[in-house]
């Protein structure tokens, strides 16, 4: 069998070298983690903000309109009923 790889090239690189490649490697991988648990932690917190509002709106017995920046009807409604302005649900 002919060996493709001098067997000197193993000592081209010290173990401080490869525990460096794999902190490098480690890093890589941590990091994403570490943003998608974030970006997670968020989103659930997001969730809990919409579902108390939604309970907050559904709860007013007079009518309601919600507008987006523009001033447009984005959402109307009352006490036990809910629009979403073009949405199939209305």
């Amino acid at each position: 069998m002919v060996a493709l790889v001098p067997d000197d090239s193993r000592d081209k690189f010290s173990d401080a070298t490869w525990g460096d490649i794999i902190q490098a490697v480690k890093g890589t991988y941590s990091e994403p983690v570490a943003y998608q648990e974030l970006l997670e932690a968020q989103n659930q917190e997001l969730e809990d903000l919409r579902c108390f509002m939604t309970s907050v709106l559904s709860s007013m017995s007079e009518l309601r309109l919600v507008v987006d920046k523009d001033h447009q009807i984005v959402r109307a409604g009352g006490a036990g009923s809910s629009c979403h302005i073009g949405h199939a649900d209305c």
